[in-house]
């Protein structure tokens, strides 16, 4: 079922993402089983070591790059990765934006999927930097620091992002 985002205040504006986990590196051909998005859509593959981020949120401490886990051994990410490292698992997101306005839409559309995209990679960089802190935390019982604020929204791993069991 996938998560539906929606404002109140426009109400023609809505996004849905649908997200599928595979034990594979990105070759799963139409991994959510619809006919009516194999004609117009576009397949970007994130990759979380060597795209590049919008500058102002690049942080060489959550660079897979350069980040070696001291609890799993895994890091850091070389050329090739997605094709080497195993164990690997791999995000499909299908990304559904609807902003139903004449003359802003296309526009509109196009720029939300641009700033999804960068929440994604950065999101999942840090999923795969972080893995020290949360390696072995139950998933019933985050840690402390989640538990004290608001709900947090659910994150998930980058396409391709290697697979972090502890």
């Amino acid at each position: 079922m996938p998560a539906e985002y929606t404002c109140s205040f426009l109400p023609k504006f809505s996004i849905y993402i649908e997200t599928k986990y595979e034990d594979n590196c990105g070759d799963s051909e139409n991994i959510f089983h619809s006919d009516k998005i194999l004609g117009d859509h576009e397949v970007s593959f994130l990759d979380i070591a060597f795209d590049e981020i919008p500058e102002r949120y690049y942080r060489s401490l959550e660079d897979p790059r350069f980040f070696s886990s001291a609890k799993t051994g895994r890091g850091p990410l070389r050329e090739g990765w997605r094709q080497h490292t195993k164990p690997i698992m791999c995000s499909y997101k299908l990304v559904t934006v609807k902003f139903e306005v004449w003359g802003l839409q296309t526009r509109v559309e196009q720029f939300v999927h641009k700033v999804i995209r960068d929440i994604l990679l950065i999101g999942h960089r840090q999923a795969f930097t972080w893995v020290d802190e949360w390696c072995g935390e139950s998933p019933r019982c985050p840690p402390a620091p989640l538990c004290a604020g608001p709900p947090m929204p659910p994150t998930s791993l980058a396409p391709c992002a290697p697979c972090l069991p502890c």
